[in-house]
């Protein structure tokens, strides 16, 4: 399972606060999210985090410990160690972990499954700098943080596109993978700019707030293509853009773009949505 979305935050907050206030960006945090988004998505298990295991996170990532005052790693408590223990024995097939705000991205675990709790607790005990900084960073504004053991799903990049919803309505949709040419795309782009826009009532009526950028992964189901959600990030600069300019979303018809073969190598193609 691949995490996007990631360095969008990372680029706008630091430890000791954000260049954006916290409260710009918490409704794209997973925490922040109401029931019916988590339906949308993957199934998880959240786990909101005490204090003591909170500060437990943080403290694996050495540079996030100076600002808090803690002297070396701290160990996670019995009862967070039962519940993540209890939570993976719900999939079977294995699990991604990430907090509301980020993922735990290291090349070790990254594109592989978890399926037991020793694993898991080795992930959470490295380094973890993008997350340590936005939990130091809900921890300073008193906002709860949670693990979220979420099942695994494996996507294709082909399959991830970036969608922003602007008064609640589908403005712009983008592959999310921007750089990259997949040939897959082109011949069905019809189908998937009429299944993101489809799915995107649902998503927009399930949103915490009315501008919101949203990650999904189209993936075949029997009788139709499945919109998941897999994060949201803030609307704005600070989001990457995809195949558009900030300048350009929101103004025209909406519209879903997507890289193709030219004559001259490769070019941006924009269907209707």
């Amino acid at each position: 399972m691949s995490s996007p979305g990631d360095e969008d935050l990372e680029s706008q907050q630091g430890v000791q606060g954000p260049r954006t206030p916290l409260a710009n960006v918490w409704p794209s945090f997973m925490e922040a999210w109401p029931p019916t988004l988590h339906g949308l998505s993957f199934r998880s298990v959240q786990i909101p985090l005490a204090e003591p295991d909170l500060l437990a996170l943080i403290s694996q990532t050495p540079e996030a410990r100076p600002p808090l005052e803690l002297d070396g790693r701290l160990t996670f408590s019995g009862e967070f160690r039962s519940a993540l223990a209890t939570a993976l024995r719900e999939f079977p097939a294995g699990v991604f972990l990430r907090t509301g705000s980020a993922s735990f991205k290291s090349d070790e675990f990254l594109l592989r499954p978890i399926f037991k709790a020793e694993l898991a607790l080795k992930r959470l005990m490295l380094p973890h700098p993008r997350v340590a900084r936005l939990a130091s960073l809900c921890l300073h504004h008193h906002r709860p943080v949670s693990l979220f053991v979420r099942e695994w799903r494996d996507i294709p990049p082909q399959s991830e596109f970036r969608l922003f919803f602007y008064g609640r309505r589908l403005v712009a949709a983008s592959q999310y993978h921007y750089r990259d040419l997949f040939p897959e795309i082109a011949p069905a782009a019809s189908r998937l700019a009429a299944a993101l826009s489809a799915a995107s009532a649902r998503i927009a009526a399930a949103l915490p707030m009315a501008q919101l950028v949203v990650d999904v992964a189209v993936t075949p189901s029997p009788a139709s293509q499945e919109v998941v959600v897999i994060e949201t990030n803030p609307f704005g600069a600070a989001t990457h853009a995809g195949l558009f300019t900030w300048s350009e979303i929101g103004r025209g018809d909406p519209a879903f773009r997507y890289l193709a073969h030219s004559s001259s190598g490769e070019r941006i193609e924009s269907i209707p949505l």
